[in-house]
């Protein structure tokens, strides 16, 4: 089996001309998701808060062989995101693609999040995604055509210490993106909605330094082939572990790693141990 994410593929140019909106556009997955649709020639729409970062992104977009226009906006507050989509619409012309990357984590446990932390965490990771859902499904509706794609996360399946704002807004977005999908399959709209389970957001041993570009390959494949639900592991650390070791001999942070990272951005078992073989 193929690896569905290649680093670096092509997409046979198919997104080349298309206005796509990148929320979280500013820094991480957002940024790299941005530059990597400037290398497909996608007219890109950068939703962010604001600041260097962001404006900076846009100069990558348009390095890569895209155009890239930033759009300041607050993704919590509905009416923002709801103007700044009207702006794009203007601008570059009907929304093709809506990719949803949340950016907020508060790190710390949950008696010990200040009130007011927890509060803007949730907000900006799981109303981010749904106001930007909203917006897109409510331009694309009429037009009969549209992709919307959800980045997931490995927290939306599981909570862990210090990250319960994170892990809640997560499992929130799956059960909203899961309900959104079953009302377009009732109506039997042609939108496709489609997820891309990344690996956690964490800045320690487990995140690989090429985390970001290869979160861009997914989430740009999978809007390019949203034919799936979900793009996801269907395997888990152990097994790989035990695959590789042969259950034997130690096992590095260096090697968990990149087992998740190959096993959360979609590999089958055999897939992601070769390509982990591959990198060693």
């Amino acid at each position: 089996m193929e690896e569905p994410f290649p680093r670096g593929s092509e997409q046979n140019g198919r997104l080349a001309g298309q206005v796509v909106v990148v929320t979280g556009a500013g820094g991480g997955v957002g940024r790299a998701t941005a530059a990597r649709l400037g290398r497909e020639g996608a007219l890109v729409a950068l939703i962010a808060r604001g600041g260097a970062e962001v404006s900076t992104a846009a100069v990558e977009v348009g390095a890569a062989g895209g155009s890239g226009i930033v759009y300041e906006t607050d993704v919590a507050d509905y009416e923002q995101v709801s103007t700044a989509a009207e702006r794009i619409e203007t601008d570059l012309g009907p929304i093709d693609v809506w990719i949803n990357v949340p950016d907020a984590a508060a790190f710390a446990r949950f008696t010990d999040a200040p009130p007011q932390e927890f509060r803007r965490a949730t907000a900006a990771t799981f109303l981010g995604c749904a106001w930007g859902t909203r917006v897109a499904l409510d331009l694309m509706r009429p037009r009969g055509r549209g992709t919307i794609v959800q980045a997931g996360s490995a927290l939306a399946y599981r909570g862990v210490p210090g990250r319960s704002a994170y892990c809640a807004a997560e499992h929130a977005i799956r059960g909203m993106t899961e309900s959104i999908r079953s009302e377009l399959r009732e109506a039997d709209s042609p939108l496709k909605i489609t997820t891309v389970r990344l690996p956690a957001p964490d800045a320690g041993p487990f995140k690989s330094r090429d985390h970001g570009q290869e979160a861009a390959d997914a989430l740009v494949f999978a809007a390019c082939h949203p034919e799936r639900e979900e793009y996801r592991a269907d395997t888990v650390t152990a097994l790989i572990t035990r695959r590789l070791t042969g259950g034997r001999g130690p096992w590095s942070w260096t090697d968990r790693r990149r087992a998740l990272t190959a096993a959360a951005l979609g590999a089958g078992t055999g897939a992601a141990i070769a390509a982990l073989r591959r990198r060693t």
